[in-house]
C-alpha cells in the first residue's frame, strides 16, 4: 500500500515538474520573441490589400507594427481627432487623395517630404505627387493610383453603336437624347429585365471632379447634368450606385463609370460572360484626373524613412498593386512592361497607363470633404425627386 501511494505521488511529481517546465519554456519564448523587437509603429489604414505588405515589414524590420483598420477615411478621420484630444496620435496613416489631408494636416501637423527626405518622393509621377501638396507642402508618400474609367458592355452595344465609337454620360443633350432612343429599343427588344445605358458606382464626386477639371469656364452646373442623365432622360436607375457593378455584371447596364481598381473584381465577376472595353472616362487628349492612396506621418523618426525604404522596394511595390488593384506611381514602372503584366488585369491596365503624359492632379483644397459629401447628397435628392 506504500509503495502504491509513494509510486502516485512521484507520478504527480513528474507531471507537474513537467508541466511547469513547459511553461517556463513557453514563458521564455514570448519574452524573447518580444525582445526579438526593437522598436513599435503605429499604422492607421482603410485598405485591406496592404495589410500583408505591413506584415513583411514588421518581420524584416524587427518594427513592431499596430495596425488600426477602419472601413472608410470619414471614420479615420473621426477617430484621428478624437485621438489628437486625447495625446494619442498614430505614426502613420493612411489618405485617399479624394478628400481629407486638409483635416489630417490641421489635427496632426504631419511632416512634409522637406522634413522626411526629397529623395524618397522622387521617383513619383508628378500627377500623384500633386494630389498629396496642401499649403505648398508635400505630405502624402504615394501606394498606388487610379484613374476614372468606362466599361462598355460590347456584346451589347456593338449592335446599336459603332466598335470603336466612345460612349461616355458626359454628352450634349442631343446625345443623351439618342441614347434614349437605343435605351428604350433594347428594353422593347428584351423584356426580361430592364436595361440602362449607364450607371456609376459610389464615387458620383470623383467622376463629376475629374469632368469639371478638363472643363475650366464651363457654366454647367452638377444639379443640370443630373437631373438631365437620371431624371430627364432616365439613362440610369436611381439610388443603387451601391448595385452598379453587379448590375454591369448581369448585363443590366451598358456603361459602367468606375474606376480602374476595381478592374480586377469587376473581371472575375463577369469571367467569358461577355465581351467589354475598358477605356479612359474622357476623351482622347484631354487631362486625366487621377487619385490615389498614400501615407502621411505624423512621426519624423528613423523607422519612417525605414518604413518609406521598405515600401518603395519593387517586389513591395508589386505585392501591394497585386492586393489592391491599384496602378503603379512610379515612373519607371509605369514604363516597364514586365513589371505591368505580373499585374492582373494587365491587359487593360497596360493601355491606362499608357497614358500617363495626360495624368493630373491637384492639391489638396479646404474642406474637401464637405465638398464630396454635399455632390454625393444633391446626386441622391435628385434621384429620389425622380421617383
Amino acid at each position: 500500500m506504500k509503495l502504491r501511494v509513494l509510486f502516485l505521488l512521484s507520478v504527480c511529481i513528474v507531471i507537474l515538474s513537467t508541466v511547469y517546465t513547459i511553461n517556463l519554456i513557453n514563458q521564455d519564448f514570448v519574452l524573447n520573441k518580444e525582445d526579438e523587437y526593437e522598436d513599435t509603429m503605429t499604422i492607421w489604414m482603410t485598405t485591406p490589400g496592404l495589410l500583408s505588405s505591413m506584415n513583411h515589414f514588421e518581420e524584416e524590420s524587427k518594427i513592431k507594427v499596430n495596425i488600426k483598420q477602419f472601413n472608410n477615411q470619414a471614420t479615420l478621420l473621426e477617430e484621428l481627432a478624437l485621438a489628437h484630444t486625447e495625446g494619442n496620435l498614430p505614426d502613420i496613416i493612411e489618405v485617399g487623395s479624394s478628400y481629407g489631408l486638409d483635416e489630417v494636416v490641421k489635427i496632426g501637423n504631419p511632416y512634409s517630404s522637406e522634413e522626411i527626405g526629397q529623395e524618397l518622393f522622387a521617383p513619383f509621377h508628378e500627377a500623384i505627387l500633386e494630389n498629396f501638396y496642401y499649403t505648398d507642402a508635400l505630405y502624402g508618400y504615394p501606394l498606388g493610383m487610379e484613374l476614372p474609367i468606362i466599361m462598355i458592355n460590347r456584346s451589347i452595344l456593338n449592335n446599336h453603336f459603332a466598335e470603336d465609337q466612345l460612349i461616355t454620360p458626359f454628352s450634349s443633350d442631343d446625345s443623351l437624347e439618342t441614347y434614349k432612343l437605343i435605351q428604350d429599343r433594347i428594353n422593347h427588344n428584351n423584356q426580361t429585365k430592364p436595361f440602362w445605358l449607364f450607371h456609376f458606382d459610389e464615387d458620383i464626386p470623383y467622376y463629376w471632379e475629374a469632368y469639371q477639371y478638363t472643363r475650366e469656364g464651363s457654366d454647367i452646373s452638377f444639379e443640370r447634368y443630373w437631373t438631365n442623365l437620371v431624371k430627364e432622360y432616365q439613362l440610369m436607375p436611381p439610388l443603387d450606385e451601391h448595385m452598379a457593378v453587379t448590375r454591369f455584371s448581369n448585363m443590366e447596364i451598358g456603361v459602367l463609370i468606375t474606376t480602374s481598381s476595381k478592374l480586377q473584381m469587376i473581371q472575375e465577376l463577369i469571367g467569358n460572360t461577355f465581351e467589354f472595353d475598358v477605356l479612359p472616362l474622357l476623351d482622347s487628349g484631354e487631362l486625366l484626373f487621377i487619385s490615389g492612396n498614400g501615407f502621411v506621418a505624423l512621426d519624423n523618426g528613423g523607422k519612417i524613412r525605414q518604413f518609406y525604404q521598405f515600401v518603395g522596394q519593387e517586389d513591395v511595390q508589386l505585392e501591394i498593386l497585386k492586393n489592391t488593384g491599384w496602378m503603379p506611381t512610379r515612373k519607371t514602372s509605369m514604363s516597364n512592361e514586365t513589371f505591368i503584366y505580373q499585374l492582373p488585369m494587365a491587359k487593360y491596365l497596360i493601355h491606362l497607363v499608357q497614358e500617363n503624359n495626360r495624368f493630373h492632379g491637384q492639391a489638396a483644397s479646404e474642406g474637401s470633404r464637405n465638398i464630396w459629401k454635399n455632390i454625393q447628397e444633391k446626386a441622391q435628392e435628385i434621384e429620389r425627386n425622380s421617383e
